[in-house]
């Protein structure tokens, strides 16, 4: 899609009717999921038979289906996939959307035909990322809906990727697919479609200062509607305009997109420009169909700020209701009008034409013969090729040449019927269908081993401040230290002063920068302004943990052996895992999602496991401080209280403009050393965050005493509170 005559308005489908819904509405393509592996676990989603069906529906009304693919899989999942999909392939399915680089990697190489669209869970936000995905060989990147149109052009001028955004929906808190907070508290996954909505639960916010506001639903934001901004948005580069919903119901995605569709046809018509309006009625229908105590547009103008927030109304309210009778006719399928032509003459074959626009099929059956007792009717001939039950079609005009006293067996006729529907199907879609190649493939991953570090594995420890710093500089069996972007920022117009009073020997460990969370184009900017300097910081590589830091790295020449991915650059399976060794990368990250039982199976020779440390929830460009409190441009630690009484501190990042939530317990595994030591790790990580000089001191020797000595440590000696994570109970 280069032009804007391309341009595509994309709905989502939670189930079969819905998908007709959205045709009919207008939609030039749909979203939906299959039975296995979508991100909307608790939608209705299609049967594999429906599926099937929705793709032939769509193609005769000349729409696109997209199937939502976009969980991450582990091994016995990545097993299925092929065999589960290569169906949907051969009859034309038009596109994957992906956020699992195993997935990614599989349908590559089995489905050459089938393009694959990187899902907004991959969290792109700059070019850098755009630009790896389309050296990945996907051919459309679904963008983070956080961006502001500045950053969509920028993206737009250096790839050559379809640019796939939202217009209209629910907004999550957090950057679509970096959200571990419904995993972590409450066991339900994201990342494996099952979210609980934390961030529609209220929260009570203690400020810096420690003022505590009152209780409030300071994470629920209102849904994004931009049929105001549309032709900025084409502007951009946007190409598909995506509305957010396969949990909604049949008549909230027609409306939706029967106001769309009316908008977009006035930019593709030249009309309503001069300037573009967007009438009263037309706002209050989307209302009407749905919101969060209104709407809100401000990621497009760069904005954020307690007007977002959706107040004391988290929930999804709907103001009107389709009565029983106008939901059947928005849910039915419209058939589709066929000419035909019956012939029947003595001792000459049944003869039966159909036709539909360029398509025309002519089939013959048994001759006709003279009747013996009654004579075939018209009205009964033509009732028998009328009758076309559960096809896609419905007979428009009928012409019939029948000679008079003839005899043809009712079964002639229908199977006349069945032979020329079938034929005529096949031509409408012989342009969609595919040959899946065989034997798919189910080649296990070669074990990635030979890196394991020693008896015990190597010890990584990421530093937040400077004083965690001068005491793991100290201890002497670690191994690698990774300098949080929160720390070595401070440095960058003096790097040398944050290492310069330690001394070197050949014993101390490497030095890495760990990257910021989120790379928008704001932060592309300060790397690009600093980065001499922080290459003098990072002396032995790179800590990333978003598509968009790697896409950076990778563009200034940083070979992919220096650069770690971090835990969200997920592998939950040996595939995923397998593509990053395939393209460079030398040392991994365990997602921390996985559980023992299923790591036990996983060939870790090469990555390294977090076993302590505050762990991550969210990570948004809405700023808490500046919602509630006054943003003075200077980092800051807030703290949010649940229901259940639970803290979570929340961090300010004002150099690169996100917050972060972290857990209200540290992760805390090292009196698990026995089985972590089972894994053959290459080594392990300690995550320090805010902890104490003394603290840190007290961790590193427990690590000592657990993995080098083998005692038994009490975890309370070390944390008033912890959690094990996902250690044992892992997620679904």
């Amino acid at each position: 899609m280069d032009t804007a005559e391309n341009l595509e308005l994309l709905a989502p489908a939670g189930s079969y009717e819905t998908m007709v819904a959205a045709i009919r509405a207008g939609a030039d393509a749909v979203y939906a999921g299959g039975s296995r592996f979508s991100a909307r676990a608790y939608a209705d989603n299609f049967t594999d038979e429906q599926l099937l069906r929705a793709i032939d529906y769509a193609h005769l009304k000349g729409k696109k289906i997209m199937l939502a693919v976009n969980t991450l899989m582990k091994d016995p999942e990545m097993e299925e996939l092929c065999e589960w999909i290569s169906p949907f392939y051969e009859a034309g399915l038009d596109a994957a959307i992906i956020q699992d680089i195993g997935v990614f990697s599989v349908l590559k190489e089995n489905f050459p035909g089938l393009p694959l669209h990187a899902s907004t869970q991959m969290t792109i936000t700059s070019a850098n990322g755009a630009k790896l995905l389309e050296r990945m060989g996907a051919v459309r990147a679904v963008l983070a809906r956080e961006l502001s149109l500045d950053e969509i052009r920028k993206i737009r001028e250096q790839t050559s990727l379809e640019l796939e955004a939202f217009v209209h929906g629910a907004l999550c808190y957090c950057y679509s697919g970096k959200c571990l907070m419904s995993s972590l508290i409450g066991g339900r996954s994201g990342n494996r479609g099952k979210c609980a909505q934390p961030c529609r639960l209220p929260y009570r916010l203690t400020l810096p200062d420690g003022q505590t506001e009152k209780e409030t639903y300071c994470l629920s934001l209102k849904d994004f509607c931009a049929i105001g901004q549309l032709p900025q948005m084409v502007e951009a580069g946007i190409q598909s305009f995506k509305i957010e919903g396969r949990m909604k119901q049949a008549e909230y995605t027609a409306g939706v997109v029967s106001v769309y569709r009316k908008y977009l046809d006035c930019i593709l018509q030249g009309k309503n420009t001069d300037p573009y309006t967007v009438s009263a009625k037309d706002y209050q229908a989307l209302l009407d169909c749905g919101n969060r105590n209104g709407f809100t547009n401000r990621y497009l103008s760069g904005q954020t700020g307690k007007e977002m927030l959706s107040g004391d109304c988290p929930s999804h309210i709907k103001r009107t209701e389709n009565s029983a009778a106008e939901k059947k006719v928005l849910t039915s399928e419209q058939k589709e009008p066929l000419y035909a032509k019956l012939t029947l003459a003595y001792k000459k074959p049944t003869r039966l034409c159909l036709r539909f626009g360029r398509f025309e099929t002519v089939v013959e059956g048994e001759p006709a013969e003279r009747a013996q007792t009654q004579a075939i009717s018209e009205e009964e001939a033509v009732k028998k090729i009328a009758a076309l039950g559960t096809t896609f079609f419905e007979i428009g005009s009928l012409e019939t040449d029948i000679e008079e006293d003839l005899f043809v067996p009712g079964g002639v006729l229908k199977k006349l019927r069945r032979d020329a529907v079938k034929e005529l199907e096949q031509q409408i879609f012989t342009d969609y269908r595919r040959q899946a190649r065989r034997p798919l493939s189910k080649d296990k991953p070669q074990t990635q081993t030979g890196s394991w570090h020693g008896k015990t594995g190597r010890l990584s420890v990421l530093v937040s401040t400077k004083e965690q710093l001068d005491a793991v500089w100290e201890c002497g069996f670690v191994n690698r230290i990774y300098l949080s972007a929160d720390l070595w920022k401070d440095y960058v117009q003096t790097p040398p002063a944050l290492t310069e009073n330690y001394g070197r020997t050949e014993q101390n460990p490497e030095v890495f920068c760990a990257f910021p969370d989120i790379i928008c184009q704001s932060t592309v900017l300060w790397l690009e302004k600093y980065w001499d300097s922080i290459c003098k910081m990072a002396e032995n590589g790179f800590l990333a943990n978003s598509y968009d830091a790697i896409g950076f790295l990778l563009q200034k020449g940083v070979a992919p052996d220096r650069i770690v991915p971090d835990s969200t650059i997920y592998h939950y399976s040996e595939k995923a895992a397998e593509y990053l060794y395939r393209n460079g990368f030398s040392n991994l990250t365990v997602p921390v999602e996985l559980n023992y039982q299923e790591l036990k199976h996983r060939s870790l020779g090469r990555s390294e496991l977090i076993i302590y440390g505050k762990q991550l929830l969210m990570y948004s460009t809405q700023c808490l401080l500046k919602n509630y409190g006054v943003c003075k441009n200077k980092d800051a630690v807030l703290t949010l209280t649940d229901r259940k009484k639970k803290k979570f501190c929340v961090h300010t990042h004002c150099t690169f403009c996100y917050n972060t939530i972290y857990n209200y317990a540290p992760l805390f595994l090292l009196h698990h050393a026995q089985e972590i030591r089972s894994l053959h790790l290459q080594g392990y990580r300690i995550d320090f965050l805010e902890e104490t000089k003394e603290q840190v001191n007290a961790l590193l020797d427990g690590f000592f005493r657990s993995f080098y000595k083998g005692e038994t440590l009490l975890p309370k000696q070390y944390a008033a509170e912890y959690t094990n994570g996902h250690w044992k109970r892992g997620v679904d």
